[in-house]
């Protein structure tokens, strides 16, 4: 799953115990201090306490080698002024996530 979100990220990492939930983990990863951690950081609503919480994870999920990543997605997007309502998606969508808003402006 791509997303801006980190917590995106979880059903990636998560413990493969509950398909529906961890139903990306292709490659059966499990960490219960890694689970422990991702549930904390959904359920809180500090943004200071969550962030720190990720990092952890992050922390955890490099020192395991869990995935390595190979490249980058390069966006780039260009567009002329006379069009409205274009905007980037940072997801894996890109641009035309939005298209059926798009729209010629007014001359």
């Amino acid at each position: 799953m791509t997303t801006p979100f980190v917590s995106g990220n979880q059903p990636i990492y998560c413990s493969y115990t509950n398909a529906s939930q961890c139903g990306e983990n292709w490659d059966h990863y499990a960490n219960k201090q890694v689970d422990t951690l991702m549930n904390e950081a959904v359920s809180t609503t500090n943004a200071a306490t969550s962030a720190s919480l990720w990092n952890q994870v992050d922390t955890i999920l490099w020192q395991d080698m869990v995935t390595l990543p190979l490249f980058e997605s390069p966006q780039l997007y260009s567009w002329t002024n006379s069009f409205g309502n274009i905007i980037p998606n940072p997801t894996n969508y890109g641009v035309p996530w939005n298209a059926q808003i798009w729209g010629e402006k007014a001359a």
